[in-house]
């Protein structure tokens, strides 16, 4: 297992928030060092030709643009593709300026890639494992910046907090709530409470792919195991951001009403 795949979700998350953050003020997508100290502490190093550090104005504006992000709680994607495939696709077009390897090669035996995609802001190859959605992240302080001058290099130290804004520490509480309401065991899932299921992301998107399963029909069936792992990565952060959305503006899940 790579250290990566150690890491914990959500600092591992906040690597990727950063890192498009660095690119979009100052040009440097090449990553040469990243390090995860905790669940809410990391650091990440880039590649930066310029004799001087970066300006207190370019630290804020780099803290501002991750914060604003998180604010906005979009999808971090995960997804496996040919090897091939992918270095054709992101050379001819790069996302954020940034190509999907970091200044580390990958073995040449490799051939399917796992990458995570923020669109717009980042795409890496990495065995990271990540949080649904950038909202879960509250917000990002950068606590110390390195300049490196002989390696031609800049390190961000970085800290994970609590949501900056009423509208993102609202989004926690709801979730929050929402994970209590998670069934605890099989035979609960199997008699659900409607109030609970309309409020579980997980729920509907398992119930997605039973119905997916269900409409298999002939030589077009396809292992439900390989189904799932294929799918869920890609549900799952499409519903979260959905169901964060209707909170913000003010929707609440219920029970379906009975008719009169």
């Amino acid at each position: 297992m790579s250290k990566a795949e150690k890491w914990d979700p959500l600092c591992s998350s906040a690597l990727h928030v950063v890192k498009g953050a660095l690119v979009k003020v100052l040009k440097t997508p090449l990553t040469t060092g990243v390090t995860v100290s905790s669940r809410t502490k990391g650091r990440i190093s880039v590649e930066y030709n310029e004799q001087n550090a970066p300006t207190k104005e370019q630290v804020d504006e780099i803290e501002k643009l991750m914060n604003q992000k998180i604010k906005q709680n979009v999808p971090i994607q995960v997804f496996e593709i040919d090897r091939k495939e992918a270095e054709e696709k992101y050379k001819k077009n790069p996302v954020n300026d940034t190509f999907i390897y970091d200044k580390w090669p990958v073995p040449e035996s490799v051939t399917t890639l796992r990458l995570i995609y923020i669109e717009d802001w980042n795409i890496n190859c990495s065995a990271g494992k990540v949080v649904p959605t950038t909202g879960e992240l509250g917000s990002i302080k950068i606590s110390r910046v390195n300049h490196r001058p002989q390696k031609k290099e800049v390190e961000f130290c970085f800290e994970i907090g609590e949501a900056t804004s009423a509208e993102t520490t609202k989004e926690s509480s709801e979730s929050n709530k929402s994970a209590k309401k998670t069934p605890s065991s099989t035979a609960e899932k199997s008699q659900p409470n409607p109030q609970q299921d309309c409020d579980n992301v997980l729920y509907v998107t398992d119930r997605i792919l039973d119905l997916l399963l269900q409409h298999q029909t002939g030589e077009g069936q396809v292992d439900p195991q390989q189904l799932r792992t294929q799918l869920k990565p890609q549900l799952l952060p499409i519903l979260t951001s959905l169901k964060n959305t209707a909170y913000t503006r003010g929707f609440q899940a219920r029970a379906p009403q009975a008719s009169k």
